[in-house]
Order: structure tokens, then C-alpha cells, then sequence
């Protein structure tokens, strides 16, 4: 799984199924080419269900060292695309 567009980081492994936020259609053709699958779930939308693990893990790693920090997410993000 690639959050955002994990095109660079998934295209052209040894996988059956690509779970990716954005892929170029010419990636999603040579994955398909290959026997893979490829879902896609919308760029933004699948980089906001890392975030409260992101800031589980970052205040974890900042309390070793006896950091303390507020992280804030906005309440009125959202994704930028509105399908009609």
C-alpha cells in the first residue's frame, strides 16, 4: 500500500494487489499488463487515515527525549475533489 501517491514507491514490486491513493494511467497499464490489480482511493483521502497513527507515533518518539508537544489537526479538512 502507497498513502497519497505511492506510485514511485509500489509500481513494479512483486505484488498481486496496489493499494494507492494516485497512479498515471500508463502506471495503472503496465501494473495490469503484469496480472496486478490496482485499487485506487483518491490521493487525499488515503493520507488522512495515517494521521492519527502519525501522531501516535511522533509524540511516542518525542517522549523519549522528554519533548512534549500538542499536535492539531484541522476540523474542516477535506478533499479538495467533489464528484457530481
Amino acid at each position: 500500500m502507497g498513502a497519497g501517491s505511492g506510485s514511485k514507491v509500489v509500481n513494479g514490486t512483486n505484488a498481486d494487489l496496489i493499494v494507492t491513493g494516485e497512479f498515471g494511467h500508463h502506471e495503472i497499464l503496465h501494473e495490469v499488463h503484469r496480472g496486478v490489480s490496482v485499487i485506487l482511493t483518491d490521493h487525499s483521502n488515503n493520507e488522512r487515515g495515517f494521521r492519527e497513527e502519525f501522531r501516535k507515533k511522533f509524540i511516542e518518539l518525542l517522549a523519549k527525549y522528554n519533548e512534549n508537544i500538542e499536535m492539531v489537526f484541522s476540523e474542516v479538512d477535506r478533499d479538495p475533489l467533489e464528484y457530481i
